[in-house]
């Protein structure tokens, strides 16, 4: 705390110079003194403000009158050391050194009368006269810098909230992922890399570059999860066998194996699949083919949305043979994750790699499956199917 000089006068420095600067600005400008207060609040953290100056100066606001904040008046008040001493509850050197700290801060400054008292005089309509004392005008000459600077910091903060909560739901993804791989290797490498991806760092540039880094991460373990090959599975089942059962079934037929499959093997092919539209066809109706694949993919572990865009996606004739085959593979436990299952299908659908047909030609040419008994004309009249299936063929 610099006291005044033997003269009477404050010793000048930069921040009284700053603060003179500043007061003038604000006699310019017409601000709500409580909207000025609130920005100055709202950015202490910035400002290095603690509570005992933010107490001081929401003291010396309330000397201040609305009317000494309109444009072309500038807002000074006069309260002596031992009234604020009382009005705060601080002793007479915290008093000067939050002062000092609300002048460096560039809230307040001071109009010394020669003899270092504050008073004032306001005419009748209560408009200051003369006075010397405290200057609030840079706190009203800095309120848009700092309300700006709220908004900044508000932004910063939701941003930073929102890479914290994607990089949380990037982590759990890929732990989740990573059990699906198939060799234990794949596993305990994947498993390595995420431990050391595990702690969330401070700061907004490395809390986004932390976000990068797990959806890099788990786009390059989706890559390894993709289907591979001619037919619709994940590298973590037997691509090749399907197939081969084709091609052995139809050795030479190979127009028949590109055209849709009809309805009759499609029943062949899913017996389970037929066995939970049974089940859900009284909730459904015999009539609301879509409304009873619905549940019948929720029972089989497909969410809402995506069985929502792979109807969108494929078509309603293929989203049956899409929903069938899974649910098929999933009631044999061929399959793990049956939402990652259909999402690799739609992935290799955008390539013009989606080959339901021969999957469902190749289930219903298994022995396995050909003992099975078809219920689709007790859920369904015959030919139900045959308009949607119509769809497959586009």
């Amino acid at each position: 705390m610099r006291h005044p000089s033997r003269s009477g006068w404050r010793r000048q420095d930069e921040a009284l110079l700053r603060a003179e600067a500043l007061s003038r600005e604000g006699t310019a400008l017409a601000v709500a003194k409580h909207e000025a207060l609130i920005a100055a609040k709202r950015a202490a953290r910035h400002l290095g403000l603690r509570p005992g100056p933010l107490m001081l100066l929401d003291t010396l606001c309330a000397f201040s009158p609305p009317q000494d904040w309109e444009e072309g008046r500038q807002p000074l008040v006069w309260p002596s050391n031992a009234l604020l001493m009382d009005r705060t509850g601080l002793s007479l050197s915290a008093l000067r050194r939050h002062l000092r700290k609300l002048c460096d801060c560039g809230l307040i400054g001071f109009r010394d009368s020669p003899n270092g008292k504050r008073w004032g005089r306001r005419d009748a309509d209560g408009r200051i006269v003369d006075a010397c004392g405290i200057d609030l005008g840079p706190l009203a000459a800095r309120a848009s810098e700092l309300a700006a600077l709220n908004r900044a910091h508000d932004a910063e903060r939701q941003e930073q909230r929102q890479l914290t909560a994607r990089a949380r739901a990037l982590h759990r993804t890929i732990q989740a992922r990573i059990a699906l791989l198939a060799s234990p290797d794949e596993r305990q490498a994947w498993t390595d890399r995420l431990v050391a991806l595990a702690a969330t760092p401070r700061g907004l540039p490395s809390i986004r570059t932390h976000a990068e880094t797990l959806a890099a991460a788990l786009a390059e373990l989706d890559a390894q999860l993709a289907p591979k090959g001619p037919e619709n599975d994940t590298h973590i089942e037997n691509t090749i066998k399907d197939q081969d059962s084709v091609t052995t079934a139809m050795p030479s037929d190979e127009p028949k194996r590109n055209s849709p499959a009809p309805a009759d093997m499609l029943e062949a092919a899913c017996p389970a699949f037929f066995r939970l539209l049974q089940a859900n066809a009284e909730r459904s109706g015999p009539d609301n083919m879509i409304s009873a694949l619905a549940h019948v993919a929720g029972m089989s572990g497909i969410t809402d949305r995506l069985w929502r865009q792979t109807v969108q996606k494929l078509g309603p004739g293929r989203a049956i043979q899409a929903i069938a085959l899974i649910t098929e593979k999933t009631a044999s436990r061929e399959i793990r994750d049956p939402c990652a299952y259909l999402a690799g299908m739609l992935r290799k659908d955008r390539t013009g790699n989606l080959h339901l047909d021969r999957s469902i030609r190749s289930r219903a040419a298994t022995p396995k499956n050909r003992d099975q008994v078809s219920l689709g004309e007790f859920i369904f009249p015959p030919g139900h199917f045959a308009p949607a299936m119509q769809g497959s063929a586009q």
